[in-house]
């Protein structure tokens, strides 16, 4: 019942023309190329796509991503998953897409 996950469902969707979400499989497909996500990455990635365009405070995606599980050492845990996250997103979409930390603000994603 988390707010970040706003109607989060397993049916297939579009970001753009191209660019398709399987999330029951945590895939995205552009053309003849995909990306396969780990769990805590896929989560990571829904929780700053639902609010592209956006920061999102890491406070904010530690209690999205872990839902208050006692992780001693999240902060360089998420920075290493979206680290992950990046690369993998880097790999399928080269410059159209950015996942930036905005300092005091938090991640954002945002395609270009």
């Amino acid at each position: 019942s988390n707010f970040l996950w706003m109607n989060y469902d397993d049916s297939d969707f579009y970001i753009s023309d191209n660019l398709m979400v399987k999330p029951r499989y945590r895939r995205l497909i552009k053309g003849e190329n995909a990306a396969d996500f780990t769990p805590l990455e896929f989560t990571i990635f829904m929780v700053l796509y639902q609010h592209k365009d956006e920061p999102i405070a890491q406070e904010t995606l530690y209690e999205a991503v872990w839902d208050d599980n006692n992780i001693s050492d999240s902060s360089s845990t998420l920075k290493m998953h979206i680290s992950n996250l990046r690369r993998k997103l880097k790999n399928l979409l080269g410059d159209k897409f950015s996942l930036c930390f905005v300092p005091q603000k938090g991640y954002r994603l945002s395609f270009k």
